[in-house]
């Protein structure tokens, strides 16, 4: 199944690093979990049917919008204002990430790590600001690096290692692979833009084989600290970590069986819940959505009722809770549609504006779990809509003010 739906987008990305192939990875185990399901009699033909429709009413939506990537020769013009814009947002991002080392230390030396923002009274604005302004960070540090040559290239090399130490420091692992995606969608913008001089392409490749090195070894590294207490292997730990790869679908083992996602209430508005997010951090609204994937484990196991964690909501049990079967299917075909178009923006501004490109970038990077995650998508999407874009759009301004006072000053000079 992964296979076949990576041949249906291929055309429509870099190559095979991008991030919506490991998404479209965990989106094909789900499938395998969900037929392994319906052959043991676990699953409704009413669930199987609803899975497949919202499915591939999302990858329509997705292939109907995003493009086919072909080849580009432009080159921006606007570079001193980019490199105005990168300085900016990389001095938001370190002086947030300093001031959060300072006031919580590193997250790896904490029992959970996601509790330290839920216990900080409205601190949790720095783990916002690090999410939204991070891609821009490694893009802005990977053009640096990428344009520049002697020594003036390796202070922004070493900006990128601090930035994925901090990360690994603060056990994120996912951080760790979305600064590795980051940088390979940074490397093919710069270089579809003639940004990286043609002998660099080969030292980029060299750097994200690197990069994916070190992200697969702190992972094995960090399950077996975490599970020091059962493993003593190497082997075992690898055994465990390609287990949490190929049961990415445990949402269905616990909402298909027996229906029982049809017995977990619903939420009177299906939009509220959607949006929960941008909502609630401007004060719209004021309320507590727990996760579809925490209500399932609370359900199945009332005596776990109150923790924090559960699986994720892939998009097609997400869409069908709130929104049914129809609704369901819709909804899908309409997030597949988002995400293609933020596909067409992108190969739109390659060679093109490299401030409103970083946020795009940033876009894309955070958009492509839509199909594993749509919740926590939402949740990264409002941090990008309120904390990056506004620094965008003062520049993109500053930009346009640029050119009409050059298309304006030969005019009056002529008066």
């Amino acid at each position: 199944m992964f296979l076949l739906m990576y041949k249906l987008v291929k055309k429509r990305q870099p190559g095979l690093i991008d991030p919506f192939t490991l998404a479209l990875f965990f989106f094909a185990s789900g499938w395998a979990v969900v037929l392994e399901l319906f052959l043991m009699k676990q699953c409704s033909p009413r669930l199987l049917i609803t899975f497949i429709a919202t499915n591939f009413a999302f990858l329509i939506g997705y292939l109907s919008i995003a493009p086919i990537l072909t080849q580009f020769n432009s080159r921006p013009s606007s570079l001193k204002n980019f490199n105005h814009f990168g300085h900016a947002a990389l001095a938001v991002y370190l002086f947030t990430a300093t001031v959060n080392v300072a006031l919580f230390g590193f997250g790896i030396t904490h029992d959970n790590r996601l509790d330290i923002y839920s216990e900080s009274s409205g601190l949790g604005i720095l783990k916002r600001v690090l999410d939204a302004y991070m891609p821009v960070a490694v893009f802005f540090l990977t053009y640096l690096s990428s344009s520049r040559t002697g020594i003036k290239r390796v202070l922004p090399i070493l900006a990128l290692c601090l930035i994925a130490t901090n990360t690994a420091l603060d056990g994120s692992k996912s951080g760790l692979v979305a600064i590795f995606f980051a940088y390979t969608i940074s490397t093919h913008w710069l270089q579809k833009s003639n940004l990286i001089y043609a002998s660099r392409e080969p030292t980029s490749s060299r750097w994200l084989w690197i990069a994916a090195s070190f992200s697969i070894a702190f992972i094995v590294l960090g399950l077996q600290l975490g599970l020091r207490d059962d493993l003593s292997r190497v082997g075992d730990v690898i055994a465990v970590l390609f287990f949490r790869l190929t049961i990415a679908g445990d949402i269905f083992i616990l909402g298909f069986p027996q229906e029982i996602i049809d017995k977990v209430p619903s939420p009177h508005n299906p939009m509220l819940v959607l949006f929960s997010d941008l909502l609630s951090t401007l004060r719209i609204w004021s309320g507590n959505i727990v996760p579809l994937g925490t209500e399932l484990v609370a359900y199945v196991n009332p005596q776990l009722e109150g923790i924090s964690g559960g699986p994720n909501s892939h998009i097609s049990i997400y869409t069908y809770r709130l929104f049914g079967e129809i609704g369901g299917t819709f909804v899908s075909f309409l997030l597949g549609c988002w995400l293609g178009l933020i596909r067409k923006l992108y190969a739109k501004y390659i060679g093109n504006d490299p401030v409103m490109a970083s946020l795009i970038i940033a876009l894309l990077l955070n958009c492509s779990n839509m199909p594993i995650d749509p919740s926590y998508t939402m949740h990264r999407l409002t941090n990008i809509i309120l904390l990056l874009t506004p620094l965008v759009l003062i520049f993109f301004k500053i930009r346009i003010n640029k050119i009409e006072t050059r298309s304006t000053s030969p005019k009056l000079a002529q008066s």
